[in-house]
């Protein structure tokens, strides 16, 4: 939480986020007060990238529509600046994450990413 934007640029610190995503790998709902503590970090885009991290995870291989649908509607987005690309990497990746689950989920999202690009 004491990190500079640019200290928090150093590639290292999306490692940082993706060792916490995993401790709560399958967790689902447990995940919830650390997803909320993450909020609060100083740099925004920081934050909001740890947060879909550690959803991410936490939802992998569920196969939650919801979650998938999140995550589309982020990859949908247009950004005006190139940095906040992160987040959009870390949607697709969380849609794959999400989806393999069940073999339904993974198709639709297939088409959707194919109308996407």
């Amino acid at each position: 939480m004491e990190k500079t934007d640019e200290e928090l640029n150093h590639p290292f610190t999306r490692i940082f986020a993706l060792g916490l995503g995993l401790l709560f790998l399958g967790q689902q709902d447990l995940s919830d007060a650390t997803h909320e503590a993450c909020g609060i970090l100083q740099s925004e885009k920081y934050a909001e990238f740890v947060q879909l991290v550690v959803e991410t995870c936490a939802y992998a291989g569920s196969g939650n529509v919801l979650k998938v649908q999140r995550m589309l509607h982020l990859c949908a987005e247009h950004k005006k600046e190139e940095e906040e690309d992160i987040i959009q990497v870390a949607a697709v990746l969380g849609v794959a994450m999400i989806a393999f689950g069940e073999d339904i989920g993974t198709e639709m999202c297939m088409r959707t990413m194919n109308h996407l690009l």
